[in-house]
C-alpha cells in the first residue's frame, strides 16, 4: 500500500475542497498511514489558524453579520482570500446561514483543538527537520483584546536549524535549482534559491527567505523531507519539476477547479 508524503495543498483540498477534491485525496489515504512535514504544518497555520483568528478579532471588532464578514475575509492578494473563504466555509458547516455567535465559537473551537486534530488525521508522523518555530507558534491574546498568531520570523530572532538542514542538503538543492531554471515557470524560483544558497552567511537562509514568497519558497523546504519510499501527494505542479532532482515519486491530483 502506497505511503503519502502530503503537502499543504493537499492537506486544504482534503478537507476545504470541492467534492471532487476531497474524494480523490480520500481515496489515496484510506486504510494506511501517512507523513507531513512542520514547514506544511507552519503553512496549515497560516492558513486555517490564521483565518480563524481574523473570524475571532472581526467579532471582537463588533462584526455582527455573515456578509460583512465574508466581504471582509475575501479581501487579500493572490491565493489568500481564497484560502481566508475555504477555511469560513469550514468553520460555517457549509452554511451561509450560521449565526455570527455559532461561528465565533467554532473559530476558537478550532484554534484549541479541531485545527490540529484535522491536519493529523491519517498521519503518524510530523517531520521537523528544520525545527521550525513558527509552526510551534499559537495565538495570543494582546493588551487591547485582539488575538494575534505569529506567521513570519526575522532571521536575527529565529532559533531554527534551517541553515544546517540545507546545507547538508545543497547537492540535491542545487540539482533542483537546475531543472527549475529550464521550466519557464520557475526561473524566477530557481535564481532565488541559487542566490540564498549562495550567501557566504548560511543565517541569511533563515526568516523571509525560509517562508517568504522570493526565497528558497515553500515547497522545496517540503520536497527536502519526503522520504525516497513515500509518494508526494499534491496539487502543484511545482513538485513534478523538481521531481527528478530529489529522486521524488510525485502524485498530483487536480486542485478544486474556479468558477
Amino acid at each position: 500500500m502506497t505511503r503519502y508524503f502530503l503537502d499543504t495543498t493537499v492537506q486544504i483540498e482534503r478537507h476545504a475542497g470541492a467534492a471532487a477534491q476531497r474524494q480523490a485525496v480520500d481515496s489515496r489515504l484510506v486504510g494506511a498511514q501517512h507523513a507531513t512535514s512542520l514547514q506544511v504544518l507552519r503553512e496549515w497555520k497560516r492558513i486555517v489558524d490564521g483565518t480563524s483568528v481574523d473570524v475571532l478579532n472581526l467579532v471582537r471588532d463588533g462584526v455582527d453579520d455573515f456578509r460583512e464578514l465574508f466581504a471582509r475575509l475575501s479581501q487579500g492578494w493572490g491565493r489568500e482570500a481564497g484560502q481566508r473563504l475555504r477555511v469560513l466555509a469550514m468553520l460555517a458547516g457549509q452554511s451561509p446561514a450560521v449565526e455570527i455567535p455559532v461561528l465565533a465559537a467554532r473559530a476558537e473551537l478550532f484554534l484549541r483543538s479541531e485545527s490540529i486534530a484535522l491536519f493529523m488525521a491519517g498521519l503518524d508522523e510530523v517531520r521537523d527537520g528544520g525545527q521550525c518555530g513558527l509552526a510551534r507558534e499559537v495565538p495570543k491574546l494582546q493588551p487591547r483584546g485582539r488575538l494575534e498568531l505569529t506567521t513570519s520570523c526575522k532571521k536575527t530572532d529565529c532559533d531554527c536549524v534551517q541553515p544546517a538542514f540545507l546545507e547538508d542538503r545543497k547537492v540535491s538543492i542545487a540539482a533542483t535549482a537546475d531543472v527549475l531554471a529550464d521550466d519557464n515557470s520557475y526561473e524566477a524560483l530557481a535564481k532565488n534559491i541559487r542566490t540564498v544558497m549562495g550567501k557566504p552567511d548560511h543565517n541569511d537562509r533563515k526568516g523571509k527567505a525560509c517562508w517568504g514568497g522570493h526565497g528558497l519558497g515553500g515547497d522545496l523546504s517540503i520536497a527536502l523531507e519526503c522520504r525516497a519510499d513515500e509518494t508526494l501527494l499534491t496539487t502543484d505542479r511545482s513538485f513534478e519539476v523538481m521531481a527528478p532532482a530529489l529522486s521524488l515519486t510525485v502524485d498530483r491530483i487536480a486542485p478544486t477547479p474556479g468558477p
